[in-house]
């Protein structure tokens, strides 16, 4: 989209660049940007065009189990890194680690380390996690193993949630988004 400025002050017209008519934003019928509504723009106008689209980059890491779909690791955009959830893959041999919850929440929290790294961020860049897991009663062996990762500083937000079924027949799964601007 375009958004016309006059003067300096984005006035609340936008432009249809295939037609190159000016269409009005809704605004509140009595502000003073509806002053420029009722009136039509002033005379000298200029047009910016504003990219809403930001740049994204793919993070991927050998150190990590690939992707079982068509999804990134991670994506980073507009430095915020989102990670897709990790099970407890192990990288080498693409299968489900044994050993129960502690295990799994054990590799799942390496796996999304990996991919961190590979970013150049750390749990320290960590602003919220997302947990799911079968079977609730897994919640103490699976909130011991998570807090290791944050000794440091204040643990992310977080959300815990009791799902129906995971891929693989994972008994956790773990995602996160960290900042890094």
């Amino acid at each position: 989209p375009y958004l016309a400025t006059y003067r300096g002050t984005v006035l609340p017209y936008r432009v249809a660049p295939y037609r190159g008519t000016v269409l009005p934003y809704r605004v509140a019928p009595y502000s003073k940007l509806a002053a420029y509504r009722r009136t039509g723009p002033p005379a000298r106008l200029t047009f910016t065009q504003h990219s809403t689209m930001t740049a994204r980059q793919s993070i991927a890491s050998s150190n990590a189990p690939k992707a079982i779909g068509p999804y990134s690791q991670a994506i980073l955009a507009g430095g915020w890194l989102h990670c897709s959830g990790q099970i407890g893959l192990d990288p080498a041999t693409g299968e489900l680690v044994g050993g129960g919850i502690r295990a799994q929440t054990e590799r799942a929290m390496a796996n999304l380390s990996a991919v961190l790294e590979q970013a150049g961020a750390s749990w320290a860049h960590v602003v919220k996690c997302n947990v799911y897991l079968v079977d609730m009663a897994d919640f103490g062996a699976m909130n011991e193993i998570y807090g290791r990762a944050f000794v440091q500083g204040p643990a992310p937000a977080r959300a815990t949630v009791a799902v129906h079924q995971l891929p693989r027949g994972a008994l956790v799964e773990i995602d996160c988004l960290a900042q890094l601007a």
